[in-house]
This record gives C-alpha cells, structure tokens and sequence, in this order.
C-alpha cells in the first residue's frame, strides 16, 4: 500500500516551496515521511505535486532541482529504512518550466523524476502510443517496468473514452 503526498493549487504551491527550498528542512519532511512509512506499514509514497513552482526567491530551475533533490533524498532515505519499499512520481510538474504540464507519458520532461524514484505514473490523458514510447524511454535504464498508466474510467479525455468501453483500453 503506497501512502500519497498531493499538493494542489495556490495552497500547493506554497506548501510545496516549504518543503523544497531549504535542505533543513527538506530533510527534516523526508525523515518524516519515512517514519510515516515505517509506523503505518506502507510500502512506500505517491508523490503528486499538481501545483506550480513558482519561487519566491529562487529561480524556476533552482526550484525543479530542490524538488528533483526532494524527490531524491526521500528514495534513498526510504530504501534504507524499508529495501522493498517504492518512491512513485506522478507525471505532473515540468522539469523545464516548473509548471504543470503533464506529459502523458514518460519523456525528456519526465525523465529528470523517474531517474531519482523507483517508477513514473504517467497522467491518463494519454494517447494509444504513449504507452509504448514510455517503455521504449525506460527501456534506455532497462526499467521499462517502472512505468505505470492511468484509466480514467469516467473518459475525461482519456484513450478509449472511458466508461463503458474502458475495456479497450485495458485489452490495448
């Protein structure tokens, strides 16, 4: 069972650049995190920042690298705690402009994420060869199963629209 850390919106972004900017106290969130992961039995954390980076005394990319760092740190501090356990980046935030961009799929965009976890959840907006692209990317780190693919069974924009026919996706 994976626990989820989720930032969104004006909040998010706020919350996010509290926890990023300073390595204090970053490291003092991940020992945290980690103990939540220890104490409550979770296999580890879905990270999915939905909200801006917008600094307010670092520039964009100082920013993507703290939360690149972040993202990181609490890889390698779970995985001494618990070996099995599992860091997942949800593909949300740029590494190029820091926005929220979701790329559908695993890309140089994305790569910056899922070179410092243990997998990549990409958005469910994506199209019927974003899965095979995201593996072809993995493949390069021969991870190609380290990347996993939404359905958003209600069709919101999804391959396959959804709903009722979400089984095509799934026999895709």
């Amino acid at each position: 069972c994976l626990a989820t850390l989720i930032t969104e919106h004006e909040q998010g972004t706020k919350l996010t650049h509290q926890i990023i900017e300073h390595p204090m106290i970053r490291a003092r969130v991940v020992r945290k995190l980690v103990e939540m992961a220890v104490f409550y039995g979770f296999d580890g954390w879905f990270l999915n920042f939905e909200s801006d980076l917008n600094p307010s005394s670092q520039s964009v990319q100082t920013s993507v690298q703290n939360l690149i760092a972040f993202v990181r740190e609490l890889t390698t501090a779970l995985h001494q705690r618990l070996p099995h356990a599992k860091v997942i980046w949800y593909d949300s935030v740029s590494s190029t402009t820091g926005r929220i961009q979701w790329q559908s799929q695993l890309n140089d965009i994305g790569m910056p994420f899922f070179d410092v976890c243990d997998g990549f959840f990409t958005d469910y907006h994506w199209r019927k060869h974003f899965p095979l692209q995201s593996i072809a990317y993995a493949a390069q780190q021969q991870r190609e199963h380290a990347v996993f693919t939404g359905i958003d069974v209600w069709g919101r924009g999804t391959y396959g629209n959804g709903q009722y026919d979400t089984a095509e996706i799934v026999h895709y």
